[in-house]
């Protein structure tokens, strides 16, 4: 471990670990931002840049923090190991605008003279937006890194400070680490498994969302999903229904916002639809937008068709993601990505940055998908699961179907994911039983597989 590679969002303290970890380790040390900026925040044309960062990575030693999108690929290529510093937004914010008020009206050390700390809306709007449109790309980078490579990603205060002191830090052992590693990806994460939240969706309940509101709280569940009966109801007081989930300590984890048509006469209406949809979850304190592709009608598709829905996914998750609302893009039986190779060809044609996958497991299984296989292939893009099982052609209870749900969380385990398993059957499965009578099963469920947590 001799060329290191920090980054991060702004305000996730890659200057600050940087230099810590050059202290600790003795590797020469290259702040990126000091190098760009010139006096007086004047910046290095980009063909000097690159030129400068391809004579800077052929050093035998260094740490370099920083991001610069359009050297990134040479900083990776050349680097041993990589320090992803993956610090909640809010966390961030915080800590620039405390630097903000610390260095007031003067430059921080590591900056040119004349760069005066500065703050502007563009770059606190690009903090914001990071999680949803630049995270998921740094991802999938890092996934495609040599065997030989190292990742690590530190998701708090105490994960950088236990880094920092991990005696293999001193410089004699931070060296000769470097063989050990050899051979091996090894994501330093969160924790040794996947930490997967388990929320409910309130499909079930047929419309009846506040019932589902009461029942998947009372279940003990810590996530819901609304559909649009729950915008035609608040969507005129959303923080009415962000206080009711608030009360019921439940997180509005995503709203289901439609379809996304071919055959749409105006594009514009549709889209603006969706933004509005993403608006109302935004201003209701949700997080994640759900969208479906749907099939042109009476034809079979064509390779322009998976371009376009490409390129309208984009366009959708491009605002919605100034809105701070990523898009789920949800494969699903009957839609335009129905298969595996389908899906493959939708997501290929989408921007990364802004249109992120949503695995529904049964769904794609029943299209003749491999749901673990899935979560591997596109661990980059995953923003949450529908967790459902599968009996013949019919959804049913976890438990009840042939969906591997022990290689799907072995899956969720190798990539360290972070994030929601949302439980949804569009309907119980025996008219006896009541919609909480059947999330109860999947509650039960869970607690025998053992993957049960009461964290949201």
């Amino acid at each position: 471990m001799k060329r290191v590679l920090v980054i991060g969002s702004g305000g996730s303290g890659k200057t600050t670990f940087a230099r810590r970890l050059a202290e600790r380790t003795g590797l020469p040390l290259l702040h990126l931002d000091s190098l760009y900026w010139r006096p007086g925040w004047d910046p290095t044309p980009s063909a000097d840049w690159r030129k400068r960062v391809e004579e800077l990575v052929t050093g035998d030693a260094w740490i370099m923090d920083g991001n610069y999108g359009g050297t990134m690929d040479l900083r990776l290529a050349a680097c041993d190991t990589v320090v992803f510093l993956d610090i909640p937004r809010i966390v961030c914010l915080w800590r620039v605008l405390k630097r903000q008020l610390l260095h007031r009206g003067r430059p921080r050390a590591e900056l040119p003279p004349g760069c005066v700390e500065r703050l502007s809306w563009d770059f606190v709007n690009w903090i914001w937006t990071y999680p949803a449109r630049r995270r998921p790309a740094i991802l999938r980078r890092l996934h495609e890194l040599r065997a030989e490579q190292t990742v690590h990603m530190l998701g708090s205060t105490k994960e950088m400070e236990e880094f920092l002191a991990d005696p293999k830090m001193r410089r004699r052992d931070f060296l000769a680490s470097v063989s050990a590693a050899a051979g091996a990806v090894a994501w330093r994460l969160r924790a040794s498994a996947a930490r997967v939240r388990f929320g409910y969706a309130a499909i079930t309940w047929n419309g009846n969302d506040r019932q589902a509101i009461d029942d998947i709280a009372a279940l003990g569940f810590r996530g819901i999903q609304l559909r649009q009966s729950a915008f035609d109801t608040w969507h005129e007081r959303p923080n009415e229904l962000k206080d009711l989930l608030s009360e019921k300590r439940l997180v509005f984890v995503a709203l289901s916002s439609g379809n996304v048509s071919l055959d749409s006469v105006r594009d514009d209406e549709m889209i603006a639809l969706h933004v509005g949809h993403a608006r109302f979850l935004r201003d209701a304190g949700g997080r994640y937008l759900q969208i479906i592709d749907q099939r042109p009608q009476g034809r079979t598709p064509v390779a322009d068709d998976y371009r376009r829905m490409g390129q309208l996914l984009t366009e959708i998750g491009r605002r919605t993601g100034d809105l701070g609302i990523p898009v789920a893009y949800h494969p699903h039986k009957g839609a335009l990505g129905e298969s595996p190779e389908e899906v493959a060809r939708v997501l290929d044609a989408a921007d990364p940055r802004f249109v992120h996958l949503l695995l529904d497991t049964a769904h794609y299984q029943q299209a003749g998908g491999d749901p673990a296989a899935a979560v591997r292939r596109y661990a980059g893009r995953l923003l949450f699961l529908h967790l459902k099982d599968l009996a013949g052609d019919k959804f049913v209870e976890l438990g009840r179907g042939t969906v591997d749900f022990a290689a799907l969380f072995a899956a969720l385990d190798a990539i360290k994911f972070d994030g929601w398993g949302m439980v949804e059957l569009d309907a119980v499965t025996d008219p006896a039983e009541t919609p909480k009578e059947s999330g109860a099963i999947a509650r039960r469920y869970l607690e025998r597989i053992r993957r049960w947590n009461d964290g949201s």
